[in-house]
């Protein structure tokens, strides 16, 4: 069955627990879906991934279902990481993400460090909304919802650049 996603970003439905935005249907999000947000290292800032259907996507795909996903509070108490597929047993990576804060405007802000297991990792903070969407069968023309998980801003912080940071609803830092 062909299937078309038609987004409406305009809506307000809130999908994540306003104490744990990283918590749907009662798991976890796996960190392997906002490595999905990463943008490649020579199109710094630009991701080609820009919404993922967390029903769909992020908890009934075999490609997250393996995932140990473990704590982490290298950037605050929020955070979990999930190792990468390992090439050799030297090169083990991980993907981490820690919630940073929820803006006034509903935007929750996280920090995501993409470590493919050689002498580098990348921290990236990316600008995140949840919200309904609409899916539309091109057969039936029938409508259905879909649970979203937008990127709505990516920064990537490197070297001497620091962090953004939620203060009192508001970004703040740079």
């Amino acid at each position: 069955m062909i299937k078309l996603a038609i987004l409406l970003l305009a809506s307000s439905t809130v999908l994540a627990s306003e104490e744990l935005p990283y918590v749907y249907n009662g798991k976890i999000v796996s960190p392997h879906v906002f490595a999905e947000f990463v943008p490649w290292l020579s199109d710094t800032n630009t991701s080609p991934t820009v919404s993922i259907d967390l029903a769909k996507s992020a908890h009934a795909r075999n490609e997250y279902n393996k995932d140990n996903i473990t704590r982490d509070d290298f950037l605050g108490e929020h955070g979990f990481c999930s190792e990468r597929d390992r090439i050799e047993e030297r090169y083990a990576g991980e993907v981490c993400y820690w919630w940073q804060g929820k803006l006034n405007n509903g935007l929750h802000l996280f920090a995501v460090r993409d470590y493919g297991g050689g002498s580098s990792a990348w921290l990236y903070q990316f600008l995140i909304k949840f919200h309904k969407g609409k899916e539309v069968d091109l057969v039936t023309l029938e409508e259905s919802d879909r649970d979203l998980m937008s990127l709505m801003g990516t920064y990537g912080v490197y070297g001497d650049r620091s962090m953004l940071r939620v203060e009192g609803g508001e970004l703040r830092g740079r």
